[in-house]
């Protein structure tokens, strides 16, 4: 009968390589972490979960002030003179420029918008449940938004008040922004989903959209300025929490293929499995 031989800790060596196997036996396979491979081909990887550990309690603090300047400002229309003087200085160009930004993320669009980031994560990660965590917390972020929207429950802007009138009154509740909201979360998530040399860069191209559209809607005069501002910090805030969440309970769920031992059904925290 043979000795058994040592056992030794699976995982990759210090120089990165994998342990050598025992002479005569079948080399195991490499199982490198999920972390790993999305740093290399882009993906909802662990960004800023360790330099950036204070960050989830920081989005949670942002989104409670949030909703506690909501409550603040619910009856407040003291903004209404900063609509007013925007309505003074509206032309034919910027009116057709700020309909055009509101119109692409009415609800219909975002939802499509949602379906699109979804798919192509997925694409893009060749993993199902990676574009499903990137849509669903995208959506969560714009769903929760408008609980808050209904928790405050603050009229729009006075549609009487402003001459020049480019589409029609908005009736749902005013703040925060959904259209800002949506715009700026869509932004943090693809940054995640992003392989890390372009995050500047479509970083800097999403705030350049999420700043048009907000400023759209003031333009437009159906926000006030304390809504924009507060539905670009919830964005921000929530949507990043969101996809820690989506991140880490999909990272929670069992792995059910065929073919795998027990150390290659494990995930480091708040990456995608």
């Amino acid at each position: 009968m043979h000795d058994e031989l040592p056992v030794q800790e699976s995982g990759p060596t210090a120089s990165g390589s994998s342990p050598a196997s025992a002479p005569g036996s079948t080399p195991a396979p490499r199982n490198p972490g999920r972390a790993d491979q999305l740093d290399r081909r882009g993906g909802l990887d662990r960004l800023g979960w360790s330099v950036l550990r204070p960050a989830p309690v920081v989005c949670l603090t942002l989104v409670a002030a949030v909703i506690a300047t909501g409550f603040a400002v619910r009856s407040s229309t003291a903004e209404m003179g900063i609509l007013i003087w925007i309505d003074a200085h509206h032309t034919p160009a910027l009116d057709g420029v700020a309909w055009a930004l509101s119109w692409a993320f009415e609800s219909p669009r975002a939802i499509a918008v949602v379906v699109l980031l979804a798919a192509g994560v997925a694409w893009r990660c060749r993993h199902l449940i990676d574009g499903l965590c990137a849509g669903i917390a995208l959506a969560l972020t714009w769903g929760t938004s408008y609980l808050v929207k209904l928790l405050v429950g603050r009229h729009r802007p006075a549609w009487t008040l402003l001459r020049h009138h480019v589409g029609g009154p908005e009736q749902d509740p005013s703040f925060p922004s959904g259209h800002a909201t949506f715009t700026t979360a869509l932004v943090v998530v693809v940054v995640m989903c992003t392989r890390r040399g372009w995050r500047v860069w479509i970083g800097a191209v999403g705030c350049v959209l999420a700043a048009g559209v907000a400023a759209s809607r003031l333009y437009l005069g159906v926000h006030y300025p304390s809504d924009v501002a507060a539905g670009i910090v919830y964005g921000a805030a929530a949507g990043y929490l969101m996809v820690r969440a989506t991140t880490l309970v999909s990272h929670a769920r069992p792995d059910r293929r065929a073919g795998q031992d027990e150390d290659e059904l494990r995930s480091g925290p708040g990456e995608i499995s």
